[in-house]
């Protein structure tokens, strides 16, 4: 991960805490589960880290990132918030759900929100 541009020893050390160690698993997430991942691990990361991991992801400056993709990453923040919410309250567990959905994530291969929709609760849940 500290081949990645954009990424000092604090964001990396919140990105471990949140359980993402390697590049695979934080691209395997994508930009907004990552960042969520380490709001629900620690309440310290600001919106300069999720503009941060894009920037890491797509190769481009995080200051760019912020000023032409933050209206599409905010929205796919507050739909993930949203598909979270649910999931979360028929649980009880924060940590327990966040775990798995980010497992889930992991084996698809890929964080779209699609994956979330289509996996947000878990069965022994519903």
């Amino acid at each position: 991960m500290s081949k990645l541009q954009n990424f000092g020893p604090a964001s990396i050390r919140m990105l471990h805490a949140a359980g993402i160690h390697t590049e695979a698993e934080l691209r395997a997430l994508g930009a907004v589960a990552a960042y969520l991942a380490v709001k629900r691990a620690s309440q310290d990361a600001s919106l300069n880290l999720l503009w941060a991991i894009e920037s890491a992801l797509t190769g481009r400056d995080w200051r760019t990132v912020a000023r032409e993709d933050r209206t599409r990453l905010l929205l796919q923040l507050d739909d993930m918030q949203r598909l979270l919410a649910p999931a979360v309250g028929q649980c009880g567990s924060v940590r327990s759900t966040w775990r798995l959905l980010i497992a889930q994530a992991l084996h698809a291969h890929h964080g779209s929100i699609a994956t979330f929709r289509r996996r947000r609760v878990p069965k022994k849940c519903r």
